[in-house]
């Protein structure tokens, strides 16, 4: 699998949702006491108000919503902004305790996406997952589709959006919460084993140009012309979906039931696939990256970091994180070669180790076991070459 490293111009981007709502309740107050409303301000907003005019759009009608991933009370008051008032709104939440101030037509469930068994069977006419199935192992990924179909009612709906992997992979993004992102393609496959039909396909900020172009940044908060101005691109991803940042997929409930064990190795065959190519985007520090052989090189002589990365989560329980290297001109005496260290975004260590010239046989394979007490997030491996020998890493890292 091709890998395009380099260094992320989106690390600013790591939390699309969490602060948004403080955004934007700001208003500049003039003299004459009258409020006008904030301007797009950054890329949080901007992405924020382009799922606000999706989430709009979709289908009008439904009395009962469950949406899975939701991180507090600003987000119903979002959601009824946007779609209208409700007769229930379910909201499923695993890692945030129930807010006290909720509205009074909210049901807080404290539970992962992969399990809404609390939820009866065909109540819920709108089931939302919206940024939440990036974020997901691949048991509660599985588990989200099997009770899709199950708790919506016949023709209810299933809206779902996503950062675009086809896209996110060539730019190098990197959020520290996400473990897989997927590709319009994988839900075009994995709706229909799920029980679905799938409606509408929308997109949010379109990257990739009619001639195959991918923007190299994402799009400045401008209006001015030319076409990687926000406007343009926030258009363009409407009827491109597969060229978006952003998929946003809607989908109404089949009369047929889900085939459970195509969905389950569908979804098992795409989490491998997009977790792996998600597993490895690294940003390169001291090494160079070699794109016909897919790895990274350091050189002998040169010491220091080799890469950092790729932020992602590890869950809670036994992990276990594998590196290769293989080594050229290896002193004979043992010496220190390289120092792997596994950190999360608190500055937690959580593994390290320094090899040496007896580890090697020029093949060196690190198996990192690491008991994870408490799921963590952002965790990168560092390695640091001694400068003793070349080093060659194939962008094959492994973590499970």
């Amino acid at each position: 699998m091709k890998s395009i490293i380099k260094k992320s111009a989106s690390n600013a981007l790591n939390f699309l949702s969490k602060y948004i709502i403080n955004k934007l309740s700001k208003t500049n107050v003039e003299g004459d006491q009258k409020s006008t409303p904030l301007l797009l301000t950054d890329f949080n907003h901007y992405l924020h108000e382009l799922r606000s005019f999706l989430l709009a759009s979709i289908p009008a009608g439904a009395q009962t919503v469950c949406s899975v991933g939701c991180s507090g009370t600003w987000y119903f008051d979002w959601f009824a902004r946007e779609y209208g008032s409700i007769a229930k709104h379910i909201g499923v939440e695993y890692f945030m305790s129930k807010p006290v101030d909720l509205p009074s037509n909210v049901e807080w469930l404290e539970a992962t996406a992969g399990d809404l068994s609390a939820i009866p069977d065909a109540s819920v006419d709108l089931l939302l997952s919206g940024q939440n199935l990036e974020h997901l192992p691949l048991c509660d990924l599985i588990g989200f589709f099997q009770h899709a179909w199950r708790v919506l009612r016949p023709g209810g709906w299933l809206v779902i959006d996503s950062p675009n992997g086809s896209i996110t992979s060539l730019i190098g993004y990197q959020q520290p919460e996400h473990i897989a992102e997927y590709t319009l393609d994988d839900m075009r496959l994995l709706l229909p084993a799920a029980g679905f039909h799938l409606i509408s396909a929308k997109g949010a900020i379109r990257l990739r140009d009619k001639d195959g172009t991918i923007a190299s940044n994402l799009p400045d908060m401008n209006w001015t012309g030319g076409q990687n101005n926000s406007l343009r691109r926030a258009l363009g991803g409407l009827a491109a979906p597969d060229d978006s940042f952003v998929w946003w997929v809607e989908a109404q409930k089949a009369q047929s039931r889900p085939d459970a064990q195509t969905l389950s190795t569908l979804a098992r065959e795409i989490f491998v696939r997009a977790s792996s190519e998600r597993c490895n985007r690294v940003t390169l520090l001291g090494g160079r990256y070699d794109t016909d052989r897919d790895m990274v090189t350091m050189d002998k002589g040169k010491s220091g970091p080799v890469w950092q990365g790729p932020y992602i989560p590890l869950f809670k329980g036994q992990r276990e994180v594998e590196v290769r290297i293989f080594a050229e001109d290896l002193p004979k005496e043992n010496v220190r070669i390289v120092d792997c260290k596994i950190i999360d975004n608190s500055g937690e260590i959580l593994y390290y180790k320094s090899f040496f010239t007896s580890n090697f046989n020029n093949d060196l394979v690190i198996k990192c076991h690491i008991n994870v007490k408490n799921t963590k997030f952002g965790v990168e491996i560092l390695l640091i070459s001694s400068g003793s020998a070349t080093l060659h890493i194939p962008l094959t890292i492994s973590i499970s």
